[in-house]
């Protein structure tokens, strides 16, 4: 199979719906407190901390911030959590320490797996 040069003309994404006042507001909110974050466990116990990376702070984008919020049902608290949690398990996992290397034997191996 080949893939495409360009889209088919005429093909675009439709633009996100806008948000409403309540959801825009706790956007807002989660915004302000994602960028108070200054340092955060390095393991779910908790008991060391360190700085919150460039690399971690370039992963909480406007979109990704929306997607938790989305999937708590706009529960600005849990939303808050789970954000928390995932940088924690980031952290915990080693996911800045994946190469290139490592990705493609993963991907060799699920490949092998399912018979493709």
């Amino acid at each position: 199979m080949k893939p495409f040069a360009e889209p088919v003309p005429g093909c675009k994404p439709a633009a996100p719906p806008a948000l409403t006042a309540d959801q825009q507001t706790k956007y807002d909110e989660l915004l302000t407190e994602v960028k108070s974050w200054e340092s955060l466990p390095t393991t779910k116990t908790g008991t060391e901390t360190a700085p919150v990376s460039e690399d971690e702070r370039f992963w909480l984008t406007r979109e990704c911030l929306l997607r938790y919020l989305r999937a708590t049902k706009w529960d600005l608290k849990s939303a808050i959590q789970r954000l928390r949690a995932t940088l924690i398990w980031r952290r915990e996992f080693g996911t800045e320490t994946f190469t290139a290397d490592y990705i493609s034997e993963e991907n060799k191996r699920q490949a092998g797996s399912t018979g493709l």
